[in-house]
């Protein structure tokens, strides 16, 4: 089953893919990119599974439904990950507008789930040089460096 019949067209436009993780008992429908047959890698990352993250590469096998089962990860991206629920006062400021585009400009991600759960995915080194907002910028750095990922 190639991906043309494995993906689907989500309502936000964006083509998607069903995945079972191993620690997760719910499936996920995640954007991903074909690298190679059963390699994939997460254009975003699960909400319901630490199992692996967006820019992470994995390994699944195609179920007869079309869903792909996760047996593994086959390489980590370096991105380190911040998560945290935010205001709607914050979300509606420039400065998240401010913080997306620099997280991008950096090569990193960003990911809203929930409404107010954020998720700020990036390389630490690239963090550090880019000029975050002033008030953001050391509680940003300390997040970056106290996380496990």
């Amino acid at each position: 089953m190639g991906f043309d019949e494995l993906s689907f067209t989500r309502p936000d436009g964006d083509r998607a893919v069903r995945i079972e993780f191993p620690d997760s008992e719910t499936i996920e429908s995640l954007a991903v990119t074909v690298v190679s047959p059963g390699q994939y890698q997460l254009d975003e990352s699960p909400v319901f599974s630490e199992y692996a993250k967006y820019g992470d590469v994995i390994e699944a096998d195609v179920a007869r439904d079309g869903l792909l089962v996760c047996r593994g990860v086959v390489s980590r991206s370096d991105l380190r990950t911040v998560r945290w629920l935010a205001t709607s006062d914050f979300l509606a400021s420039a400065a998240w507008e401010k913080l997306k585009t620099k997280v991008i400009e950096v090569g990193g991600n960003w990911e809203q789930v929930f409404g107010g759960y954020l998720k700020i995915l990036a390389c630490y080194k690239a963090l550090t040089r880019a000029l975050f907002l002033t008030q953001f910028r050391e509680p940003m750095l300390a997040l970056f460096q106290t996380s496990s990922e």
